[in-house]
């Protein structure tokens, strides 16, 4: 525990302030910010890692990594992560702003979070943006969410590709997570109160990754472990003196480095450390989240808890729970992917092209004006004759009545398979291409692509939701869309 130890350094530590605030140190105390929603995503494929030893001659280790799939990115994996959040909530909740946090974007010098905001469909008036970096900017993300007015919408997303046999492919993994944060004037349930943070900035060259890089490169690990030292009981000192809190509670570490987060559990004397996913490896800029969300997950009511960030720099987040946690959705088995399809997906292994033409490059134009469609999956419901049609057009397919048609969303509405066909000449980053024809529940029929289908083919009669991904790459241009995902047994 936490208070044991580090309650009698702090109060031993002399903290030189200046109008209540550390020198060296930033942090501020919070009286209503609260944590009302949270989820995680995981990928459904996962790589053995026994496969990748054997592949780079080492003895077999036990455990998995989570990879996500050929068509998703890391604004894929953030639109389903947030979606969990916001269907677990009781009505329409009141966002400001959506903050997206990762390193890998799918675009630079434009902002992506705007199409997890757009596939959300959320109102024009939220300010969307990114922050991009590792696990420092999902600190970051978590900071400005608490100390800023309104509903925040928190989505944290990580792609980690390694080389063939590396330490980063064997222990990393992919993953999002989603927080909605706001203030005690909400009618929602709260899971928790935020009591404080602190925290220290440090230039340290610890991990990086250039632009024009797939893998990224660490310094050597007993660096950062020297660097690191005495700065997580320095902030720790600092938001607990600040908070005057002395309650028994739990800390939970994470950060860049393993060696890190195990030498600072040594020197706090922690009683827990959370760094990686439960044997299936750390998820990079959302790894925090994950943290987190387990935390809230597993606390009960009238805990305290501090989460410390261990990322160029150190930031610690102080809360209490209430013990409300909402029922959250149960990820499903992950699909085994072998490890050459992985290297094939992750483009660090080349395979022979298809024969036909690459579709065409999304038109900006077009995508502009079909945008609730195409990323909001919104279709129209007829006033006049009560029908319900999957288009973009405003004209009832049914009476051709035009401008009679309300919006009708349908991303989240379960469908059922019609028809399938399987293309295996069409041009396809893992193919077969395989599509099928649904019907929604109340209404609505679509073409679509069939997603993670794997070793599990689609027949006609599976039932299937909706699930945002990335329909091609021409040009460098990420063209976004819908496809439809097969619902396994203990999801129905």
């Amino acid at each position: 525990m936490w208070v044991g130890g580090l309650a009698r350094q702090t109060a031993q530590r002399r903290i030189i302030s200046q109008n209540n605030q550390p020198v060296g140190l930033y942090g501020t105390l919070f009286s209503v910010t609260t944590i009302l929603a949270f989820a995680t995503y995981r990928p459904a494929f996962s790589v053995d890692v026994a496969e990748i030893d054997a592949a780079a001659g080492r003895p077999p280790k036990s455990g998995h990594r989570i990879a996500a799939a050929h068509d998703q990115d890391t604004v894929c994996l953030g639109v389903e992560a947030a979606r969990r959040v916001l269907s677990g909530l009781d009505g329409d909740p009141s966002i400001a702003r959506l903050i997206f946090a990762t390193s890998r974007p799918p675009l630079h010098d434009k902002t992506n979070a705007t199409v997890i905001h757009a596939a959300l469909d959320l109102p024009a008036s939220v300010f969307a943006f990114d922050l991009l970096g590792g696990q420092r900017a999902a600190a970051a993300a978590i900071d400005i969410a608490v100390s800023a007015p309104g509903g925040t919408l928190v989505v944290l997303a990580e792609i980690t590709i390694g080389l063939p046999g590396s330490d980063d492919e064997v222990n990393c993994s992919d993953g999002a997570a989603a927080f909605l944060l706001g203030d005690d004037s909400t009618d929602s349930a709260v899971i928790a109160n935020v009591l404080g943070t602190s925290g220290l900035s440090v230039e340290l060259l610890e991990r990086w990754r250039q632009s024009t890089s797939l893998t990224a490169s660490t310094w050597e690990e007993r660096f950062s472990e020297h660097a690191y030292q005495g700065l997580a009981t320095r902030v720790l000192c600092d938001l607990l003196s600040a908070s005057n809190s002395l309650k028994t509670g739990r800390l939970h570490v994470t950060g860049t480095s393993r060696r890190t987060v195990a030498a600072a559990v040594r020197e706090l004397s922690a009683s827990t450390t959370d760094h990686g996913l439960s044997g299936v490896g750390s998820a990079g800029t959302a790894q925090p989240g994950f943290v987190l969300s387990n935390l809230l997950a597993t606390a009960g009511p009238g805990e305290e808890h501090i989460m410390l960030v261990l990322a160029d720099g150190a930031h610690a987040l102080h809360l209490r729970t209430t013990g409300h946690v909402p029922a959250q959705r149960p990820s499903p088995e992950p699909t085994p992917l072998p490890y050459v399809k992985y290297l094939q997906w992750r483009g660090l292994l080349g395979r022979d092209e298809s024969r036909r033409p690459e579709p065409p490059r999304v038109s900006a134009p077009a995508a502009w004006r079909a945008s609730t469609f195409k990323h909001a999956l919104n279709g129209g419901h007829c006033r006049r004759c009560d029908h319900v049609q999957l288009t973009s057009s405003s004209t009832c397919t049914h009476c051709a009545t035009h401008g009679e048609l309300e919006p009708y969303c349908f991303r989240d509405r379960r469908a059922v398979i019609r028809s399938v066909i399987v293309d295996r000449l069409a041009a396809a980053d893992s193919p077969p291409l395989t599509s099928a024809v649904i019907d929604f529940d109340g209404g609505g029929r679509l073409e679509c692509e069939i997603a993670d289908s794997g070793t599990n083919p689609p027949n006609i009669g599976d039932i299937v939701e909706m699930t945002f991904r990335r329909m091609s790459a021409v040009g460098g241009i990420p063209n976004y869309f819908w496809k439809a995902r097969q619902i396994t047994g203990e999801e129905v």
